[in-house]
């Protein structure tokens, strides 16, 4: 098991389910020493359901997981960020949380997907798109590490040139930016192998892509990705991951201290 977790999720996404206070039990359970909560963000006017909370559940949020923070400061320490896409139309509400939040995670999913529904991407033209939002993200500062770089792979059926392109693309913002990229152990292995093309392999995470970010020496932070308790108490998903990355020479760092590079992130002028 992981000593630290950043991407942690609650029932406010509406693809979650437990308590607040039932996932930090669970971390303390598994000896998890740092237990960051990072739930779907929610922008103003956007209705989501199922996909993350409202705006209107954000001080809420922020002001349960403060609140845990406290009552098991002797047992484990809690952190408040949240897991952003980037939009152009949001740099106010993305500014907003970079100031209030310990940290935030960029999960991008796709592009023009803060309204109704995410958008996978599924051609060459919309993974390029895909890129450019996770640089620009990480240029004006709204990125303490980058979730589920390959995430895109969930849609896209071969590893072609395009995908070696992106896959150096991001491995160069991370060294930049000093941002760490995810080995996730969410969703892509918690379905299973699957068919791609003439290939069986998980939606995410892929190969290739840690092929890159190894032979670049770029930092790699394991993220669990849960979205109920017990999975903190489970290694079988890190497992699944880790199986993805066998062999290859990948920096994966665990005492990465996230919270001093979000603090220094949000003393620099980026917006």
């Amino acid at each position: 098991m992981i000593k630290n977790n950043w991407h942690t999720h609650t029932y406010r996404c509406g693809h979650a389910r437990g308590t607040d206070e039932e996932y930090v039990l669970s971390a303390i359970k598994a000896g998890i020493k740092k237990l960051g909560f990072s739930d779907h963000a929610p922008y103003p006017g956007c209705n989501a359901k199922g996909m993350r909370m409202n705006y209107e559940e954000y001080d809420g949020y922020v002001s349960s997981i403060k609140s845990l923070k406290e009552k098991y400061k002797d047992q484990i320490e809690i952190y408040v960020g949240l897991e952003v896409d980037y939009d152009e139309d949001q740099i106010d509400t993305l500014t907003k949380y970079r100031k209030e939040l310990d940290y935030m995670i960029l999960g991008q999913h796709g592009f023009n997907l803060l309204y109704n529904t995410i958008y996978y991407v599924d051609n060459k033209e919309d993974l390029y798109k895909y890129c450019e939002l996770i640089e620009k993200a990480c240029e004006k500062g709204f990125a303490d590490y980058i979730a589920h770089p390959d995430v895109c792979m969930w849609t896209y059926d071969k590893v072609d040139d395009v995908v070696k392109d992106i896959a150096n693309r991001l491995a160069d913002v991370s060294l930049k930016y000093n941002i760490p990229l995810e080995l996730n152990c969410g969703s892509g292995v918690k379905r299973g192998l699957q068919q791609y093309g003439t290939r069986i392999r998980y939606p995410y995470p892929t190969r290739e892509f840690f092929e890159i970010f190894a032979k670049k020496g770029c930092d790699i932070i394991v993220g669990l990705d849960v979205h109920s308790p017990e999975l903190l108490n489970t290694d079988e998903y890190l497992n699944r991951a880790l199986s993805v990355v066998e062999g290859l020479n990948c920096n994966i760092v665990e005492d990465y201290d996230l919270i001093e590079q979000a603090n220094i992130r949000k003393n620099k002028i980026f917006y």
